[in-house]
């Protein structure tokens, strides 16, 4: 019985700590400064139209777009201004886009590119 009762007790405390440890994720938010923004509605100045996030854990930047830009072209440009990454979408059917995190250390800029909205942020690594 005693057995029975520490193995429940091990079990009881030992799983919200693994699964805490395993779940946990590690991001960083990329601040995104509007250029232009040409929105034909009102919102609130909290809500941005692109939001994105360095995913350190599976090494990807996620793009957010949180109002319908249309077609946009987002582009991931290294210190020199070389492109590294680049990846064009529709944000009325694409609301989120996933980019491969730049391998080299170094400052980056990711830019958000439509015919309504342009928007960049500075990121290292």
């Amino acid at each position: 019985m005693k057995k029975i009762f520490l193995l429940l007790a091990l079990l009881v405390f030992t799983f919200p700590i693994k699964s805490q440890v395993f779940t946990r994720v590690s991001v960083k938010q990329i601040q995104i400064t509007d250029v232009i923004n040409n929105e034909k509605h009102f919102k609130p100045r909290s809500v941005k139209p692109v939001e994105a996030y360095i995913n350190y854990d599976f090494e990807e930047i996620e793009v957010n777009f949180n109002d319908d830009l249309e077609k946009v072209v987002v582009v991931i440009q290294d210190q020199t201004g070389q492109e590294v990454c680049s990846y064009c979408c529709d944000t009325n059917s694409e609301p989120v886009v996933s980019l491969p995190l730049p391998i080299s250390e170094g400052a980056y800029t990711l830019r958000v590119m439509g015919e309504t909205y342009e928007g960049e942020g500075v990121f290292d690594l």
